[in-house]
């Protein structure tokens, strides 16, 4: 999956579980104004191998789990819907394999022939 910049009024989070404990592995969450990733109430989620972008940095106070990346997952064109990752971005470098929706990413840059 790939979370990008959920918002509604208020706190809130892109994922909210309540009395039930998904599985959520290899996703993408870009969080912006106050909204979290993640909020669990009388669950446990189970979290594994995904990549946490959020600019302000409060979303990456606490991580949820030791295998959570951060950082910018380097979309390939998100303001026009394109939410592939590059090449070489960290969230396609995962040592679990690639993260978020789209598995097949876009080139970082292309080398132009020289004349």
């Amino acid at each position: 999956n790939t979370f990008y910049k959920n918002s509604y009024a208020g706190e809130g989070a892109a994922v909210f579980c309540q009395s039930v404990s998904p599985e959520i592995r290899t996703s993408i969450f870009v969080v912006a104004d106050s909204v979290r990733a993640l909020t669990a109430f009388d669950s446990a989620p189970i979290l594994d191998c995904n990549l946490i972008y959020d600019p302000s940095g409060l979303e990456t106070g606490s991580l949820p789990s030791p295998s959570t990346l951060v950082g910018d997952p380097r979309f390939c064109d998100p303001e026009k819907g394109d939410f592939r990752v590059r090449d070489l971005s960290p969230a396609f470098q995962a040592v679990c394999g690639p993260l978020g929706a789209f598995k097949k990413p876009c080139r970082s840059f292309e080398v132009l022939p020289d004349h």
